[in-house]
């Protein structure tokens, strides 16, 4: 009896020292883990405290084979120290890896697949089924590619027409941009066609078209009260209201009609419109050049808005229609106005056309940066100032454009930069 608890004594403290030797061979594997920041694999670490509490790692091998594995898993995230408590852990984001573990991507990180300024993407992403207005950043190598011209002799002359309304404060810039327009200075001309100011809109635009003529030589350049009364007064986001939109549109299209009309009575002879929004505060200098290689009747640019490293649509007018867009629209009555940007889209935006090349075939188009034939206003094509085909001013015009035969086209990487909403 005397010797059977003499062997049992003695099991039991084998079994201990076992025990204990086990417990320093798994610490020691852990401070090993601990130094590896970069390749730590949450499930490995999490089977390793199981084994640790259930006791059931009992040699060096199977520890070693671990660290192994950890090592291996060079695409997993980086976890909290050994020290890290449960929930610490189980609240790491863990990327999609061989082991089939799921990230959970924070907003910053998802805005990054979309090409950033500082981390441009290297080639044309198919973005045709895009909902999020993010427009990525292309490299220079990608965007040089599509924007390349070829050595022309321009003889062709632009008329550029400008609505304006309380614009005194943008109106320097945009005379800078037009100043930096690298197609020849004697084929332009400039008319601002002002209405309704109550700051001095019109006395600035004055001052600004005679340093055109006097100091950058552009052909003619004028200021021209509109004599309209009426119109939506506000901040952008007041004038954008949706209810808003059909009056304050069709107000737009008249001045646009009038301007238009001037330019052809006192302008001269000219063989394109360029239409150009004041509150453009970005442009290339080769715009021009951009549009006319488009050899279209109607030819509308990506009209866009910067927002710290990232872009994003501002003008939602330039746009596709599909076949969910068409069968909607065919259940409405004519003379309801269909709107962009006030609900989730069923058209495509031309800035996420890119994938078909730098010419695209469009059905509406925005008037940040628009050009048209000169000879299409003189068969009669306008703005539309009423509801046409469910349409109005710039989306309407292009609508008309169609209908009379004429191309409607955008250029999805000649992008303008318009001002943030205030």
């Amino acid at each position: 009896m005397m010797k059977r608890r003499t062997y049992l004594k003695a099991f039991v403290f084998m079994s201990c020292c076992l025990s204990f030797i086990n417990i320093l061979v798994t610490l020691q594997a852990f401070r090993g883990l601990e130094n590896n920041d970069k390749v730590v694999d949450l499930l490995i670490s999490q089977k390793l405290v199981n084994a640790l509490n259930n006791g059931t790692l009992n040699s060096r091998n199977k520890i070693e084979s671990a660290r192994q594995h950890t090592s291996e898993t060079g695409n997993a995230n980086t976890v909290r120290r050994n020290n890290s408590t449960k929930s610490e852990i189980d609240s790491v984001n863990i990327e999609k890896n061989n082991n089939n573990t799921k990230q959970i991507q924070p907003e910053n990180e998802k805005k990054k697949r979309y090409g950033s300024m500082y981390r441009p993407l290297n080639f044309v992403p198919n973005t045709t089924h895009d909902k999020s207005h993010m427009v990525p950043y292309l490299s220079n190598d990608i965007m040089k590619k599509y924007l390349a011209l070829p050595e022309s002799n321009y003889t062709q002359r632009v008329m550029i027409l400008t609505p304006i309304r309380n614009a005194e404060r943008t109106l320097d810039t945009f005379k800078t941009q037009l100043a930096s327009l690298s197609y020849p200075h004697h084929l332009l001309s400039v008319y601002f066609g002002e209405s309704g100011s109550t700051d001095k809109t019109f006395e600035k635009a004055q001052m600004i078209s005679q340093d055109l003529k006097s100091l950058q030589n552009f052909t003619d350049s004028r200021v021209i009260n509109l004599k309209m009364a009426g119109g939506i007064h506000g901040n952008d986001n007041f004038r954008h209201k949706k209810e808003f939109q059909k009056y304050r549109r069709s107000f737009l299209a008249n001045a646009r009609n009038r301007l238009v009309r001037y330019a052809f009575k006192h302008g001269g002879v000219f063989d394109h419109v360029l239409w150009i929004d004041s509150d453009v505060q970005e442009f290339p200098s080769d715009l021009v050049q951009h549009l006319l290689f488009a050899r279209s009747d109607v030819v509308a640019t990506s009209c866009l808005v910067k927002s710290h490293e990232f872009k994003g649509i501002y003008d939602c007018n330039s746009w596709r229609e599909t076949a969910l867009s068409l069968k909607h629209q065919s259940q409405m009555p004519q003379d309801e106005l269909v709107l962009e940007c006030y609900a989730e889209t069923e058209r495509i935006f031309l800035p996420y056309l890119k994938i078909e090349g730098r010419i695209v075939k469009l059905d509406g188009v925005g008037g940040c940066a628009l050009m048209v034939k000169a000879d299409c206003f003189r068969s009669g094509l306008l703005f539309p100032e009423v509801v046409y085909k469910r349409h109005i001013e710039t989306e309407g015009l292009a609508k008309m454009a169609l209908d009379m035969g004429y191309s409607v086209v955008g250029l999805p990487f000649v992008e303008v930069f318009h001002k943030k909403r205030s």
